[in-house]
């Protein structure tokens, strides 16, 4: 069963109650195209921007150049951010923002280091444009579980709200005329009935966090495998990225889960032992796509673009498979990681006899 580590909850509470931004305010625009606008701090170097922009334009011409039947839609507009990221580059699903660049005073070990980084996190917003974004929208999923997605993240955050509104109106109320009034048995009463309707709302929010937080740890979980194969074909190895995260740390840790995003790792379902980060669960099927891959690679980038399309509308009907929508609200089935990695791989079989 896929559990939410320890703390997952409290962490997802001071998320939903952070104003702060990853990145500082102080930026200055750069450029900007049909498909995104850039911003970066004085001090980022204009190669790095060079570096990455020339990378996601190639990633954009998959598509835009591309000859196939059904075409990803491109997310516009995006907000490129590069600066000196307090956190790890990220793509934000709600306002389309890309964060990149490089943490603290750290430079990018290499430019194959920042196209990567670029192109995964670009992945990302081609992944979340076409799949759970705006129910508005053209997408590969269904309108209604994309509306429920979002009406789940809405109500989520009522409910957290809520409990700050409660405990506004308690100190009101318990320091108004109406109260001073109150005999001392009305206090115990009035006591015992904020507390029960307070432990109610408590426990309503925490049941609704954590429903919402497997929701979205499994959109995770298949946007990091489609974002990690994009950089693998805009880049030709198989190994792109744990090479790239393994030459920038030198902690046993980081290597371990690198390997992971390899895509010529000899990991079999059996016997996988899953370390719960949302990047490493589709290590066996991984293995599955490396001929696909391959094959791809040789052929040229003209061929990327359908490859992709093919993929993401399987990785959407994993996903549609995994959500049930209940009264409005979308939950995640219980299941394991084997039999998400051998679901996907057949679905995988399909799609090696189906590419050209």
């Amino acid at each position: 069963m896929i559990n939410l580590k320890k703390g997952s909850v409290l962490l997802l509470l001071l998320l939903l109650s952070s104003n702060s931004s990853i990145l500082a305010e102080d930026t200055q625009s750069h450029t900007s195209t049909d498909f995104y606008r850039v911003e970066r701090e004085d001090d980022i170097q204009e190669k790095l921007v060079d570096v990455m922009t020339d990378s996601i334009d190639e990633v954009i011409s998959y598509f835009v150049d591309s000859d196939t039947s059904k075409k990803l839609e491109i997310p516009t507009p995006v907000t490129l951010k590069i600066k000196k990221l307090r956190s790890r580059p990220a793509y934000d699903i709600k306002g389309r923002i890309l964060y990149l660049g490089h943490q603290k005073e750290e430079e990018f070990s290499s430019d194959r280091a920042a196209r990567l980084r670029a192109v995964h996190e670009y992945g990302h917003a081609l992944f979340s444009r076409n799949t759970n974004n705006n129910y508005n929208l053209p997408s590969f999923m269904d309108a209604q579980i994309v509306k429920g997605f979002w009406d789940s993240k809405e109500r989520s955050g009522l409910l957290f709200r809520r409990i700050d509104e409660q405990m506004d109106e308690f100190r009101a109320f318990t320091q108004g005329e109406v109260y001073s009034n109150f005999t001392e048995e009305e206090r115990v009463k009035y006591f015992s009935d904020f507390e029960a309707e307070s432990e109610r709302i408590s426990d309503e929010s925490k049941a609704a966090m954590t429903s919402q937080r497997l929701v979205e740890k499994m959109f995770s979980m298949y946007a990091e495998l489609f974002a990690d194969t994009v950089a693998v074909l805009f880049d030709g190895k198989l190994d792109a990225v744990a090479e790239v995260i393994i030459s920038e740390s030198t902690r046993e840790s980081t290597q371990k889960k690198a390997a992971f995003r390899s895509f010529e790792n000899s990991i079999a379902v059996e016997g996988f032992e899953w370390d719960g980060d949302v990047h490493s669960v589709f290590a066996p099927a991984r293995q599955m796509m490396a001929d696909m891959l391959l094959e791809k690679i040789a052929k040229g980038k003209s061929s990327y673009g359908a490859f992709l399309e093919q993929l993401l509308e399987i990785l959407t009907k994993e996903i549609e498979a995994i959500l049930i929508l209940e009264d409005g609200v979308l939950r995640s089935k219980t299941t394991t990681v084997k039999e998400l990695n051998t679901s996907l791989i057949e679905k995988l079989h399909l799609l090696e006899s189906s590419v050209d």
